[in-house]
């Protein structure tokens, strides 16, 4: 009877006990009793929290699968630790250290045992650890590098017995670890998981399997520098390339919650890209869309079209993501839902949800203090109590400028953090350094829709209005659906104003009140527009409105907001304003 025999990918690990026959030698029953009580108070239970499988035990050696690499490495290095604050009040002749090898391959599965070239590499990599130490594949590194709190050291690449290829090593050390301590896979896996499968090529011609191949590695790097999830390394995700897989099975073996899959077809001089993202444990499609477009450059078409899904996928994630965290129960969700809570409070500009989130963002700090994002977070909140009118730009800008240096001192590639110094610098009228920062930001992230919209607005007050406009535009593009760009309608409104297009500027800054009626800027420029375009009974019912709905309000911070580089833009905005009744200086 023939035995049945499958394959699947999985994280391998493979573990055993350094010293071991001189243990044994010392003192056989003693050994034996110290490993079984390691295992059952320590190994065994963490094997079991990060979804673990033991394969087989040797004696003084473990096998174990895991269905993701993150959980393996975490996993194991867990386990490190424990060993190693279990060892600080032994002498060294007593103590237990365990070399740990990880691997990321294609196993096969026979009557529950597993074989093949991944669980080969894993046994390797376990010989080439050090006593109480980690060694991992590249593989296994690219995928986890960004996603827990340990630096890997590049041991280059080695040979290894019976493998006939060399393969590029890393290791990792708890007594030489240079970053924060992880402490399980429950804690840093509250972020989800997103993977950029290959795109089919479904044209005849073979030079467009580049193209899919080149528009899946593009937005894989694209979404990544988003910073708001981690992204599975393309060597993994194009492991399934050209077979046939079910793209739920597939992400749950990378450990993704999330997964972009698409097709390029092409007939003629027409191109078709269907793109969509999955809901890696329902299987739902949480967006879909396709792409017509001529062919002329293709590398030109590549980065257009890789630029615009990835920006419709990031904000997409973040909302699905934002509604589960506020449908959560639980009075501790964890980091990263707190953060998502917190992001949704910018979608309502109101003085009560910027006070909240600050308060929330503060917490998160003192429990987080080297994340750079809940700094570039607090940066761009004190951005609203500016722009809400909540608080003078005075005794906020400093506080803004301070935050962004923060964040980019503890990640320099902290595209957000870059616009916020670009804001806070605009308070301080630096408008030059803040247009470098505004760069520097897209220079970071190309497919960030709202990092246009800031330089728009950077631009507006150094007098390039059309040019400004023109940003806007590619903002409206990349993210047609971006929650916050009724908030980017405000200054799209007042560059319209300045430019005497009152028409367009007062059906905008309409439609920036539809979607945040509680930003008085919005208002403001209605206003003004409406006073400029004759419109003086429309003007001055707004005025009305808008001061009954801001009682409160610091009516200077939101009007500093209009004074530019070029005089002239002011005198407009209050030439508005006082046909509504109000008196500028």
């Amino acid at each position: 009877m023939d035995i049945k025999i499958t394959r699947r990918l999985s994280a391998i690990v493979s573990a055993d006990l350094a010293g071991y026959s001189r243990l044994m030698g010392i003192d056989e029953v003693g050994t034996l009793n110290t490993l079984r009580r390691h295992r059952q108070e320590l190994i065994d239970p963490l094997i079991s929290e990060h979804g673990g499988r033991i394969v087989k035990t040797m004696g003084d050696g473990l096998l174990i699968e895991f269905p993701s690499v993150v959980s393996a490495v975490a996993c194991s290095v867990s386990v490190q630790e424990g060993m190693a604050k279990r060892n600080e009040e032994l002498q060294e002749v007593d103590q237990f250290a365990f070399r740990i090898g990880v691997n990321l391959g294609d196993i096969l599965i026979e009557d529950g045992d597993i074989h093949g070239d991944g669980v080969n590499i894993a046994a390797r990599l376990e010989a080439l650890a050090e006593p109480g130490g980690i060694c991992v594949s590249e593989r296994v590194h690219d995928d986890v590098r960004d996603r827990i709190g340990i630096n890997f050291v590049d041991l280059g690449k080695r040979e290894l017995k019976n493998i006939s290829r060399t393969l590029r090593c890393w290791a990792w050390h708890p007594a030489r670890a240079e970053t924060q301590k992880i402490k399980s896979t429950s804690e840093f896996l509250k972020a989800p998981v997103l993977v950029v499968f290959p795109f089919n090529n479904f044209s005849s011609d073979p030079e467009y399997e580049f193209f899919a191949d080149g528009l899946s590695e593009d937005l894989t790097t694209l979404l990544s520098a988003y910073r708001d999830f981690p992204v599975i390394a393309r060597n993994s995700a194009f492991m399934f390339k050209g077979k046939e897989f079910d793209v739920t099975e597939a992400g749950q073996q990378l450990g993704a919650d999330y997964a972009v899959e698409g097709s390029v077809r092409v007939a003629g001089n027409r191109m078709r890209v269907n793109a969509q993202l999955i809901d890696v444990s329902s299987g739902h499609h949480l967006w879909a869309q396709k792409f017509d477009r001529n062919i002329e450059d293709i590398f030109t078409l590549q980065d257009e079209l890789s630029l615009q899904i990835a920006a419709m996928i990031s904000p997409t994630v973040v909302r699905h993501e934002g509604a589960r965290a506020n449908a959560a129960t639980s009075e501790d969700i964890g980091h990263w839902a707190a953060m998502v809570r917190i992001r949704q409070r910018l979608l309502s500009a109101d003085a009560q949800n910027i006070s909240v989130a600050i308060v929330a963002l503060l917490e998160q700090e003192r429990k987080h203090p080297e994340d750079s994002m809940i700094q570039a977070l607090i940066a761009w909140f004190n951005s609203m109590e500016i722009v809400s009118g909540t608080k003078g730009f005075r005794e906020v800008r400093a506080e803004m400028v301070k935050r962004s240096k923060r964040a980019l001192q503890l990640d320099p590639t902290n595209y957000l953090a870059y616009n916020m110094l670009a804001i806070g610098e605009q308070f301080h009228g630096h408008l030059d350094t803040a247009l470098q920062a505004n760069e520097k930001s897209i220079e970071l992230n190309p497919s960030a829709g709202l990092s246009y919209a800031w330089r728009a607005t950077t631009k507006c007050l150094l007098g390039q209005l059309e040019e400004s406009i023109e940003d806007f535009a590619i903002m409206e593009r990349l993210s047609p659906m971006d929650p916050l760009l009724p908030a980017s309608d405000v200054n799209k409104s007042r560059s319209l104003l300045f430019l005497g297009r009152f028409d367009e500027a007062i059906k905008i800054a309409r439609r920036s009140i539809d979607g945040v009626p509680n930003l008085p800027y919005s208002h403001v420029a209605l206003i003004s527009a409406l006073g400029n375009a004759g419109m003086v009974e429309a003007a001055k019912d707004h005025a009305r409105e808008f001061q009954e709905r801001f009682p409160d309000i610091h009516l200077s911070s939101v009007f500093v907001n209009f004074r530019t580089r070029d005089p002239k833009d002011f005198e407009l905005f209050k030439n508005g304003m006082k046909v509504a009744g109000f008196d500028i200086d």
